[in-house]
């Protein structure tokens, strides 16, 4: 080494990992995100009677501009002034949705200017939008009038009939609300930290059933009595405490009173939006390409005990995944992010087993049941599509195949090379699962905020990307998890993964976080069926977690198992969490060639 080489070198050595990260090149995962387009007309809302801070419902008004742009085709930017717009739908259904629904438009610029939405709809979101192209959404807060969930604290706890009686707050919505009753409305709850606005109680499971509304007992309008199913309260010394004072929540949380939903779209932009409530989750992507959020915020308004009823993006069989920058999320009750796939099942093959048909598998109330559509949805698969066949009794790799040939109509499809299968089932579903690697891919997660959320802060089943300079604080479970759930089910393993930067505090709270095979702050494994574990060591590849800082954690700051290929290095890890047997800071098990570095 020369003399103008080690100096370099003593200088990189000297400077903070950051600074050496800073000339990464992002592009080689996805290209950059959409953030301005270019249109040829405006649409204002207030040229439809959108009157803002009138008090007034501006939903028909709203849906007069939307339907314009609709009748455009595109290539128009909608614009909202500055104030407050109150929503209503005036042909309310119980069963709850979208506002609005735009399609099969291109080049369109929905833009906020400090502009609110004051929602009067519990079970209802803002906007669908299908088969759309260059669409940017920008600048807008969100809120409810009436909360879709209540805050309670726990006024008594009766062991015997397994109950709890509620003592709701003042500003909190009634528990005999018709909201929790309306169609698609499953309710349930959690107790929460005494002090931390969204942080689940520490130790405690993050989900209790207690039946239906009907089921539930007024006492008084400010007490209800409710009745827990499927677990016991205080069941042993070990089971997690209820206890008078704690603050509890119940959701009216429903499946499609989305935020902001898309089908099939590419190029589509959200940014700099503020959220404060929602009836499920704030964003949600399926069969999309290049989906990106930018700046959003879901946060936790002052006085209030949590924020929004479910995830805040949650995207499912997107072929190039999203870009997720600066964004700052708080107290949602489900994972922070979630990227994933859901499988094929082979419905029969040839002897050379290069020969199959394929389908889905419906999950009705009766169980798992076959069928195989006329038509697959048009983006599916494609001709060179990889496709990984996992043996879900065992959470193992089978092999990966190209697709050479394949039929829509009727499902069938050649691959370039044999996988062998077994056409059985376990517990009423098919053992073989099929995932298309051309799905869940090409990410980007960089300088975001998770605080004080239930279960994941990234449930991660996507490849080829980076996760980057985020700070994950009071997540109930792990704060990155990467798995698959052969049960749901959903996948796939992941693949060329980095995981640098980043910083956790305080996670990995609650019951279940320690009951599972085996937890980290951040963790990489596989599961088979019945959420077993899997021996196998192939099925993560090129996984690397570098240059990461870990305070406060427990169980292990990092877990790795069934992967093939990988870097876990310069890694800080600092002080434990005093909480029941903590194993080892960094486990590397049933693993290959995964280079370990202090």
């Amino acid at each position: 080494m020369n003399n103008t080489t080690a100096t370099l070198a003593l200088f990189a050595a000297l400077l903070p990992a950051s600074f050496l990260f800073a000339s990464y090149d992002y592009t080689k995962h996805r290209p950059l995100p959409l953030t301005e387009v270019k249109t040829s007309s405006v649409i204002k809302v207030s040229d439809y009677g959108a009157i803002p801070d009138d008090g007034g419902n501006d939903f028909d008004a709203i849906s007069k501009a939307f339907a314009q742009a609709q009748k455009s085709g595109g290539n128009c930017k909608i614009v909202f002034d500055a104030g407050t717009y109150d929503i209503k739908h005036t042909k309310f259904d119980e069963k709850g949705g979208t506002f609005w629904h735009l399609k099969d438009l291109e080049n369109v610029h929905i833009q906020g200017n400090n502009t609110k939405f004051l929602v009067h709809d519990t079970n209802y979101g803002i906007l669908t939008t299908s088969k759309c192209k260059n669409f940017l959404i920008e600048n807008f807060e969100i809120d409810y009038s009436k909360i879709p969930w209540a805050e309670a604290t726990i006024d008594s706890v009766d062991k015997d009939t397994n109950s709890l009686v509620l003592k709701l707050r003042d500003s909190s919505p009634r528990l005999d609300d018709p909201m929790f009753a309306y169609k698609g409305v499953h309710p349930w709850g959690a107790p929460l930290d005494p002090n931390i606005a969204g942080r689940y109680k520490f130790d405690h499971y993050n989900c209790w059933f207690f039946g239906s509304q009907k089921d539930w007992v007024k006492i008084d309008d400010s007490k209800y009595k409710i009745t827990i199913t499927g677990r016991k309260i205080h069941e042993n010394p070990g089971s997690p405490k209820f206890e008078v004072g704690d603050r509890f929540f119940v959701l009216a949380r429903n499946d499609v009173g989305v935020l902001y939903v898309s089908f099939n779209c590419q190029d589509m932009t959200h940014k700099n939006i503020i959220s404060y409530a929602a009836p499920t989750a704030h964003y949600v992507g399926h069969f999309c390409e290049r989906m990106n959020y930018i700046g959003c915020k879901a946060l936790i308004k002052d006085g209030r005990w949590k924020g929004g009823n479910a995830d805040f993006i949650h995207l499912q069989q997107n072929r190039v995944g999203p870009w997720i920058e600066d964004c700052h999320v708080e107290g949602v009750c489900d994972d922070s992010m979630v990227v994933y796939t859901r499988p094929f099942f082979i419905y029969d093959t040839d002897e050379s087993f290069t020969k199959m048909k394929i389908g889905r598998a419906i999950y009705t109330e009766d169980g798992w049941r076959k069928q195989i559509p006329e038509k697959l949805r048009e983006d599916d698969i494609r001709l060179g599509d990889t496709l990984l066949f996992m043996e879900s009794r065992l959470g193992s790799v089978l092999g990966r195949a190209k697709v050479v040939s394949f039929d829509r109509d009727s499902g069938e499809l050649v691959l370039d090379s044999p996988i062998k299968v077994e056409l059985v089932e376990s517990r009423g579903k098919p053992v073989v699962q099929v995932y298309n690697e051309a799905f869940s891919r090409d990410f980007v997660v960089k300088n975001n905020t998770f605080k004080n959320s239930r279960r994941y802060g990234l449930y991660w089943k996507a490849s080829n990307g980076i996760i980057e300079g985020n700070y994950f604080e009071g997540i109930s479970n792990c704060a990155i998890s990467l798995h698959n759930d052969a049960d749901a089910p959903n996948g796939p393993f992941c693949s060329d993964v980095t995981i640098i930067n980043n910083t956790f505090k305080d996670n990995g709270l609650e019951k279940n976080y320690m009951n599972y095979h085996g937890s980290g702050v951040i963790s990489v494994k596989a599961r088979s069926l019945q959420h077993g574990e899997s021996n196998a060591t192939d099925c993560y590849k090129n996984i690397v977690i570098k240059d990461n800082n870990f305070i406060n954690w427990c169980e292990r700051a990092i877990l790795v198992k069934n992967t093939i290929g990988g870097i876990v290095k310069g890694n800080k890890i600092g002080d434990i969490m005093p909480r029941g047997t903590n194993k080892e800071d960094i486990e590397v098990t049933n693993s290959i060639n995964v280079d370990i570095n202090y």
